[in-house]
């Protein structure tokens, strides 16, 4: 009521009123988090942090296209609607206000929709299970879980090449463990898993990893190259198959094994290294096959 009152002082602000009131009122829906028992502050802290990991799923879902400005407000803020002085020669100084309007980042079905997702079930649970053991992860949920983030401050990153290294280091914190190994022959394997596709796309990822590399190193420079953009979009599509394939594999991870979460984590990568090193010399053979098979052809 004392907005209310100071602002039919002033008319402007009262369009400011009713708008943001129009724009609290129409969400539908509310989420509530509850808390164990605990100190304030570290009800508020676990509070947020499921919050954001919530929006991090949602962000890896919808892409950068749709999500790059979702984020969690702490503060209730009035929408940005700046007011300025101007003039023109036939009506002389005025005021006008401009504001900005943003596209919904999902439509009205999205929760359904989201849920329909066949990882949805692998998602809830890594959620759930970094929300019940606070502070006490296994070594490969705090893998996906420091990989998700990561992948979500990439999306809301607004400079290309932070972008890109950010994506890449989601990868890098989900299929490395040390310098070796071959990261993108690893992420190849995940994203195909036949021999037909595996050379193709083991090369792509490749020069997506070396982008990444070239910034890193001080190699590129934005002024002469023209491939950030497409390496951003890249990056992005690899870092959301390597989240997805590893959520996918870490039942199979803990019962193949049958070890520490490091030592099962490190047969795993050994396992894809061996699986990228069968597939190249089994599209080797295929490829020298079909040379031959075309030569006693062209003898004919």
């Amino acid at each position: 009521m004392a907005i209310r009152g100071a602002a039919e002082n002033w008319a402007p602000a009262m369009g400011i009123f009713g708008q943001t009131q129009s724009f609290y009122t129409d969400f539908m829906w509310i989420a509530k988090v509850t808390v164990p028992p605990c100190d304030i502050s570290v009800s508020r802290e676990r509070a947020r942090a499921g919050i954001q990991k919530a929006l991090d799923v949602l962000k890896l879902i919808v892409g950068s296209g749709r999500a790059a400005n979702v984020k969690m407000a702490h503060d209730i803020a009035l929408p940005q609607r700046p007011w300025e002085l101007t003039w023109t020669a036939d009506k002389g100084f005025g005021i006008r206000s401009s504001g900005t309007s943003h596209d919904a980042v999902v439509n009205d079905e999205w929760y359904e929709q989201v849920t329909a997702w066949p990882e949805w079930p692998l998602f809830e649970g890594a959620l759930l299970e970094y929300w019940s053991h606070w502070g006490d992860l296994n070594e490969l949920l705090a893998r996906f879980i420091d990989a998700l983030s990561w992948h979500s401050d990439a999306i809301s990153e607004r400079d290309l090449s932070a972008r890109i290294v950010k994506f890449w280091t989601a990868i890098e914190r989900l299929l490395s463990v040390s310098a070796k190994g071959n990261l993108a022959a690893r992420l190849t394997v995940l994203a195909t898993e036949t021999v037909d596709r595996f050379e193709a796309c083991a090369q792509r990822f490749s020069i997506l990893y070396q982008r990444r590399s070239d910034i890193v190193h001080g190699n590129a420079s934005r002024t002469r190259e023209g491939w950030y953009r497409q390496a951003a979009a890249g990056a992005e599509e690899a870092s959301k198959t390597a989240l997805i394939q590893f959520l996918r594999a870490i039942p199979y991870i803990r019962c193949r094994h049958r070890a520490s979460d490091r030592k099962s984590l490190l047969a795993w990568l050994s396992e894809l290294d061996e699986m990228a090193d069968r597939f190249r010399k089994e599209g080797a053979k295929k490829r020298r096959d079909d040379g031959s098979t075309d030569a006693d052809s062209r003898n004919e």
